[in-house]
C-alpha cells in the first residue's frame, strides 16, 4: 500500500482516523526535495514524502486535527 492509497483509504471510509493517525507516525517516508541553492526554486517531492500529507490535507481527504496531531507525534518522536 502506498501512502496516497492509505489517504484515500481513509476518505473513503475503508480506514479510521485512529488507524490513519497511527500509520501516518510511523510511516517510512521519502525525503522531501530540497533546494541545491538559493535561486533554484523547481522543487519535485518524490511519491511517499510528507508532501502527499500536505497535499491530502490541501484537497480536503484530511482535516486540519489531524494533520497537526500528526506533525506533532513525528516531531516529538524525532526530538525524543
Amino acid at each position: 500500500m502506498t501512502l496516497d492509497d492509505l489517504l484515500q483509504s481513509y476518505a473513503a471510509g475503508a480506514v479510521d482516523r485512529a488507524q490513519l493517525v497511527d500509520e501516518l507516525v510511523r510511516w517510512n517516508y521519502a525525503p522531501q526535495a530540497r533546494p541545491a541553492d538559493e535561486l533554484d526554486d523547481l522543487l519535485v517531492d518524490p511519491p511517499g514524502s510528507f508532501a502527499d500529507v500536505e497535499h491530502a490535507l490541501r484537497q480536503g481527504l484530511i482535516d486540519d486535527a489531524l494533520f497537526d496531531e500528526v506533525a506533532d507525534r513525528i516531531e516529538a518522536e524525532a526530538t525524543a
